[in-house]
Formats: C-alpha cells, sequence, structure tokens
C-alpha cells in the first residue's frame, strides 16, 4: 500500500524561482528495498535551496513513506542548524535495503540520472 507523507515547504516557499530547485522524481523502482519487497510504485521528490544546496522540503509517495519522511525531517534540521547541503546527503552512507535510500537517490538526482545507475550503486 502507498503512503504519502511530506516535510517542510514543499512548493517554492521564497517566491522566487530562481532560488528553489526541484528534482526529477526519483522512482522507488530504483530502490533495493523496493524491489526486494516486489512493491516499486511510488517517488520521491526533493526540494532544494539553489544558493546554499539545503535541503527545504520534500514528497514522499511510496510504502513506508513514514520512516522515509522521518530521514528526510532530519536532513532538513541538520540543512538550517549545521548547514547540511544536498550534495553531502548524497554522499552519505544508507544502510543497505531500507526503503530511505530512496532519499540518497532522489538527492542523486540533482547530478545524475539514477535510472543509469546498477542496482544498488546509489
Amino acid at each position: 500500500m502507498c503512503e504519502t507523507s511530506s516535510a517542510g515547504p514543499v512548493l517554492n516557499p521564497t517566491g522566487d524561482e530562481h532560488r528553489c530547485v526541484h528534482n526529477g522524481p526519483a522512482h522507488i523502482a530504483h530502490v533495493p528495498r523496493a524491489i526486494a519487497a516486489w512493491d516499486t510504485r511510488g517517488l520521491v521528490k526533493l526540494v532544494m535551496d539553489e544558493a546554499s544546496g539545503r535541503l527545504l522540503g520534500a514528497h514522499v509517495l511510496a510504502a513506508e513513506a513514514g520512516e522515509v519522511i522521518q530521514t528526510t525531517a532530519l536532513a532538513i534540521a541538520c540543512g538550517r542548524r549545521y548547514g547540511l547541503r544536498v550534495d553531502e546527503l548524497r554522499q552519505m552512507l544508507f544502510p543497505y535495503l531500507v526503503q530511505v535510500e530512496g532519499l540518497k537517490l532522489a538527492a542523486q538526482t540533482f547530478a545524475k540520472d539514477v535510472a543509469k545507475l546498477p542496482c544498488c550503486a546509489g
């Protein structure tokens, strides 16, 4: 069953079209956990501040979306407080075979086409 969750502003919070960047959604079909569970429906979409590179918001539509959004909310808070950027998020080690790997894949979509990555290369 697909769940939906959001964190932070999910639309352009600044009103300035040049400050926010939305990634192309990372489809859950690329997440090894979803493949193993035979439920590849859904996506993760992120909103990043173009100037600072910080994560501002996210949408998750997938099984276990509530679990994914918790880590996403922490990443948003760490960006506000400590300056964590999306490029740092995509370099982090994420545990294997958990749905939250979708967050890392979504962060990677700002720099590459994750559909071209081999399985488990996130």
